[in-house]
């Protein structure tokens, strides 16, 4: 929905994981949603119960590397 696919690519290109496999540091598993009721805020991005609204290609690396880093605030 609204350039989710894009999302999804740059998580597995940056990863090196398909949607249902997880990263080999075991940080990280790829799911892919068609909705997790969220239209108004797509493309959303959840982790860890967290959503992240209206996600861009350009915040996936930024988003990576917060949780690499210790995960949300």
């Amino acid at each position: 929905v609204k350039g989710g696919q894009q999302i999804i690519d740059k998580f597995s290109e940056i990863l090196g994981i398909k949607p249902g496999e997880t990263s080999d540091d075991g940080l990280f598993t790829l799911d892919a949603l068609r909705c997790i009721g969220a239209c108004g805020i797509a493309p959303a991005v959840q982790i860890n119960g967290q959503v992240y609204p209206k996600m861009t290609v350009d915040q996936v690396p930024t988003l990576i590397e917060k949780y690499k880093n210790g995960g949300a605030e």
